[in-house]
């Protein structure tokens, strides 16, 4: 998956660039987002921790001063968020059967 690679890619430049810029309270709000995706798991709303997952991704990238290519991968990026919510899904079955 091309989108695959692309965010990939991005995201390893976007966690360098904000690994010595972050604020405390960017930091903090990453943990928050993590905290309410791990209740969401608990549970069982794939929806909502798959919408955290994008919140998180999303605001790094916020983070970055790079909301713009955000939005730009996001463009081509159906069949990736596809294939996340599949395998979101494919985990929670699995944790609960």
């Amino acid at each position: 998956m091309d989108a695959r690679f692309v965010r990939q890619t991005l995201e390893k430049t976007i966690v360098r660039s904000i690994a010595s810029t972050a604020t405390k309270i960017q930091i903090a709000e990453l943990a928050n987002i993590v905290t309410q995706q791990n209740n969401a798991a608990l549970d069982e709303d794939i929806n909502l921790s798959f919408n955290l997952d994008n919140e998180f991704h999303r605001k790094m990238y916020q983070f970055a001063d790079k909301l713009a290519i955000w939005d730009w991968q996001l463009a081509f990026s159906t069949d990736l968020n596809r294939y996340r919510l599949l395998r979101y899904m494919i985990i929670n079955c699995h944790l609960r059967c």
